[in-house]
């Protein structure tokens, strides 16, 4: 068998009779350090809920719209004066055709800019085709799509073609003027 040897017993035995250490006392911590440490943790609590309240996304308040007869942009009598203006300078060929066109597209864009509140003046056909509509102005974004799509053709046309002279400048005033009329 195995033979522990004797010293090695004697000191596990000394060792086993031996009255266990007491505790001297409790630690004392310096009041400063619990303070310090008191501080850290509010401003990692605060770090924690900025970054939360940061990522979260923004939440945009849906503006009420007045409408009525009485708006200020949507005057339709001020609109379809602008469009007159333009017929009529077109007429008396103080404008081109393609600046009439040109400027027959941007009534039709401002209006729907002032009637919606969104900035569609710089906006292609295919941009206010992708344009989000909301529930309200969908109606009035696909008169302004239809009404855009038949203006660009003229507006863009070669003209030493004959099909680009179909569409007259009076024409093209009516669809922005129905457009006018027509937005809900």
């Amino acid at each position: 068998m195995n033979q522990i040897p004797t010293r090695t017993l004697t000191r596990a035995f000394a060792l086993a009779n031996e009255p266990a250490p007491t505790p001297n006392g409790l630690i004392q911590t310096p009041s400063w350090l619990i303070a310090a440490t008191a501080a850290l943790f509010l401003v990692c609590a605060a770090l924690v809920t900025a970054v939360i309240v940061l990522s979260l996304p923004k939440r945009t308040p849906q503006r009420r719209r007045s409408r009525g007869a009485h708006t200020g942009d949507n005057d339709r009598r001020a609109w379809h004066q602008r469009i007159s203006a333009i017929v009529d300078a077109n007429a008396q060929h103080e404008t081109d055709y393609e600046e009439a066109m040109d400027a027959l597209a941007k009534v039709a864009r401002d209006f729907a800019s002032s009637t919606t509140g969104r900035d569609l003046g710089s906006r292609t056909l295919l941009d206010i085709a992708r344009e989000p509509h909301t529930q309200d102005a969908s109606h009035g974004m696909g008169l302004l799509k239809a009404t855009i799509n038949a203006l660009y053709p003229p507006q863009f046309a070669d003209h030493t073609r004959a099909y680009t002279e179909e569409t007259s400048v009076e024409q093209a005033g009516e669809w922005v003027s129905d457009l006018v009329d027509r937005w809900r």
